[in-house]
């Protein structure tokens, strides 16, 4: 099942845990109504119907959160033909197992506000992560220089406003992740970028 939260509060007509509920219960959640009444009745979809969609048409990013359903997960990118399409985010001892099986799959880390890209770079790479994910705040041209020189690309989030995403490209980011992206495409068409 695709869900971000932890539980399934924010976004449904229920509470609880997902991992306390079965597939069939989540299954028949609505998913659709806290975003707009026109949606009401969507419900939680599953990986591969994600990946269907997908397919041919975008890359997907896939967030693993907990270690032990990795192969499952590979297995549905692998039948969807969307491994090569791909980008996985896991706890490192996952994504080091999803590296060993996948050598060519991408793999992105997380940064959090106590990591220091400076100090700990090389091990990430040595870990298999291929993209290191940064809070824009700390999308400087300097850092993402230094990213480039160990290996690494660089994401970018939030990127929601005009200034970020001209902070992006002047910092030579490689990729943004955004909730706007009209916005991320009308900036980079106006200035030439793909």
């Amino acid at each position: 099942m695709i869900m971000h939260d932890e539980k399934v509060d924010r976004i449904t007509d229920s509470t609880g845990s997902v991992s306390q509920l079965r597939w069939e219960e989540l299954r028949k959640l609505d998913a659709g109504s806290w975003f707009s009444k026109e949606f009401r009745g969507v419900t939680i979809p599953t990986l591969d119907e994600v990946l269907h969609l997908a397919k041919d048409k975008a890359s997907v990013v896939v967030s693993i959160k907990y270690a032990g359903i990795e192969h499952l997960v590979l297995d549905s990118l692998r039948g969807n033909h969307m491994l090569s399409k791909s980008i996985i985010v896991a706890p490192i001892d996952v994504s080091k197992r999803i590296k060993k099986a996948e050598p060519e799959t991408a793999i992105m880390y997380n940064l959090e506000p106590t990591d220091h890209i400076m100090n700990d770079a090389d091990r990430l790479v040595s870990d298999g992560v291929d993209i290191v994910n940064l809070h824009k705040s700390f999308a400087a041209k300097r850092t993402v220089d230094f990213c480039h020189r160990k290996g690494l690309k660089v994401d970018v989030f939030s990127v929601n406003e005009e200034i970020d995403v001209y902070k992006c490209i002047d910092a030579d980011a490689d990729y943004v992740m955004t909730d706007e992206p009209q916005l991320v495409i009308g900036v980079m068409r106006r200035e030439g970028l793909r």
